[in-house]
């Protein structure tokens, strides 16, 4: 893996050459929970996207589970 390219559906055509790699011990994950804070530059305010499904990018949450995909607009007034 090492000096190779990596692409994947995260990354864009070209990918890119990996020149590390961390190793961690592995853990017991009970559940995986998806969670961003962003601006929704529309209204100025933030947003919270939330999902049960975590562990993969929001694009491929929302084409596997897209009813399950949840959009708090936080509005500061």
């Amino acid at each position: 893996m090492l000096g190779k390219k990596y692409v994947n559906e995260d990354t864009d055509s070209e990918g890119y050459i990996v020149n590390c790699v961390y190793i961690q011990e592995q853990l017991e994950i009970e559940q995986e929970l998806y969670l961003h804070i962003m601006l929704d530059t529309n209204t100025q305010q933030p947003v919270v996207i939330y999902s049960k499904h975590g562990g993969m990018s929001l694009e491929r949450i929302q084409r596997l589970h897209p009813t399950e995909v949840f959009y708090l607009h936080v509005d500061f007034i």
